[in-house]
C-alpha cells in the first residue's frame, strides 16, 4: 500500500555559524553517517516521536488540500504529546513542544490544529520539520516517489488495531478528562510497535551497533550517555572494521577539539598582535598537558593545521584557523568573527574562555549521532518490556 507524501526540506545538515564557525560539521557528519547510518540527526532521539510522526503522516496524506494536510498533521502531533502527558506511564521523554503542551494541559485549554500550535512555528520546529526526513532516510518513506513504504504501513496497521485517531481528527479541541480516558490505550498502541520501529530506525549501521547497545545496557542499568557507549564498544566488540572506525573518529575528534579551543582563545585577543597571541599560546601549551597532544594526520581540510600544531608553529596555526574560518563563513554568506588586520586579531564576535591546562582525557567535541542512537536504544530497552 502506498500513500502520497508531501516532500519536505531536510533540516539535518543545515550549518549554524554560532555553533560551527570553523565548518567542521561536514567532517563529523560524514563520520557519524559511516558509524550509525544516514537516517538519524542530533534531534531525532525518540522512538515515540518516530512513531507519532509516521502516524501524523498517515492521517495527513488522506487529505487532498495542502492546508488540510498540515492541519491534520499538527493535530496528530499535538494529540500525541497530550496523550503522553496524560498517560499513567508518565512517558514524557523527548516530547517536542513539551513546555507549551504542558502549559496547555495544566490549563485544560487544548486547541487542536494550526490555532493550537505547541511551537511558535510547529511546521519547522516540530515533527514535520525534524522527523519527516528521518522517516524517509529510514526507508519508511520512498523519498523519490514521495510514498510511505509497506513496512511503514505495517507499523501503522499494528497501531490501528489498538488505537485510532479517527474520533479526534475533526475536533477543534480536547479536554483533560478525554485525554486521560484514552491516554493509556495510545501509549500501549505505540509501545507495541517499539521493536518493529527500532528494527528499522537503528538498522542502518553496517556495524550492528544495536546488538552491542543491548549488551551494554545489561551491564549497567543506570542512565548512560554516548561517550560511555563509545568507550564500551572499543573494549567489548570483536569487529576489526569497527575498531578502525572508532579509532579514526577519536583521533579526528581530538583534532577538532584542539582547533575549536584555540579558535575560541584567539577570539579573546581583540586587537592583539598575532605574534604576541602566538607567544601566549606557546607558553600555555608548554606549561600544560596540551604539550602532550600530537594530532594525527588525516585527509581533512585541517591537515595543514595539524602539521603546524605538531611543529609548534603557533603564528601559522592562528593564521590557518583564520583561513579555515573565513572559508566556512564565505560558504554560508555570513560575516567573519575573526580576521587579521595589520598583523593584529580583528575580533567581531568575541569569546570568554581560557585554554585548559589540565586534561585527564579530552572531552568529546561532537557526538557523531551516537547520542540519538543510544537514546532510542535505551528507551526501547527500558520501556519496551512494558509492552511485550
Amino acid at each position: 500500500m502506498n500513500i502520497s507524501f508531501l516532500t519536505l526540506p531536510d533540516p539535518r545538515i543545515k550549518p549554524s555559524g554560532s555553533r560551527d564557525p570553523l565548518g567542521f560539521q561536514t567532517i563529523w557528519v560524514k563520520l557519524g553517517r559511516e558509524l550509525v547510518g544516514d537516517n538519524l540527526t542530533t534531534i531525532t532521539s525518540s522512538i515515540d516521536n518516530f512513531i507519532v510522526a509516521l502516524l501524523a503522516s498517515y492521517y495527513s496524506f488522506q487529505e487532498q488540500d495542502e492546508d488540510k494536510k498540515i492541519e491534520v498533521f499538527f493535530k496528530v502531533e499535538q494529540l500525541g504529546a497530550y496523550f503522553r502527558i496524560a498517560s499513567e506511564n508518565k512517558n514524557k521523554n523527548n516530547i517536542m513542544g513539551i513546555t507549551q503542551a504542558q502549559k496547555n494541559y495544566d490549563a485544560n485549554r487544548m486547541i487542536l490544529g494550526k490555532d493550537g500550535q505547541i511551537f511558535g512555528n510547529q511546521k519547522t520546529s516540530g515533527l514535520w520539520g525534524y522527523y519527516s526526513s528521518a522517516l524517509m532516510m529510514s526507508g519508511l518513506i520512498n523519498q523519490e516517489k514521495n510514498q510511505i513504504e509497506d513496512n511503514g504501513i505495517q507499523i501503522i496497521n499494528k497501531v490501528l488495531t489498538k488505537f485510532s485517531f479517527d474520533e479526534f481528527i475533526n475536533k477543534p479541541s480536547i479536554d483533560v478528562e478525554t485525554l486521560k480516558r484514552h491516554a493509556n490505550s495510545f501509549t500501549q498502541a505505540v509501545g507495541v510497535v517499539y521493536q518493529d520501529m527500532v528494527g528499522i530506525v537503528l538498522n542502518k549501521s553496517k556495524f550492528n551497533i544495536y546488538s552491542m547497545a543491548e549488551s551494554f545496557f545489561q551491564s549497567r542499568p543506570e542512565k548512560i550517555d554516548y561517550s560511555e557507549f563509545y568507550e564500551w564498544m572499543q573494549k567489548n566488540h570483536p569487529n576489526e572494521d569497527l575498531t578502525k572506525k572508532l579509532l579514526e573518529i577519536k583521533k579526528i575528534d581530538q583534532t577538532l577539539w584542539v582547533a575549536s579551543k584555540v579558535f575560541e582563545f584567539c577570539r579573546t585577543k581583540k586587537d592583539i598582535d598575532i605574534t604576541d597571541v602566538a607567544s601566549d599560546l606557546a607558553r600555555i601549551v608548554k606549561s600544560s598537558e596540551l604539550k602532550n597532544i600530537k594530532l594525527k594526520q588525516s585527509d581533512l581540510k585541517v591537515k595543514k593545521f595539524i602539521e603546524l600544531w605538531n611543529n609548534k608553529q603557533f603564528s601559522q596555526v592562528i593564521q590557518e584557523l583564520v583561513n579555515i574560518h573565513a572559508d566556512a563563513m564565505k560558504n554560508r554568506s555570513s560575516a567573519k568573527w575573526l580576521s587579521i588586520k595589520d598583523k593584529k586579531l580583528n575580533v567581531t564576535v568575541g569569546a570568554k574562555m581560557s585554554l585548559p591546562t589540565s586534561i585527564k582525557s579530552i572531552p568529546w567535541q561532537y557526538n557523531y549521532f551516537l547520542h540519538s542512537y543510544i537514546s532510542i536504544a535505551y528507551q526501547v530497552y527500558m520501556q519496551g518490556k512494558n509492552y511485550e
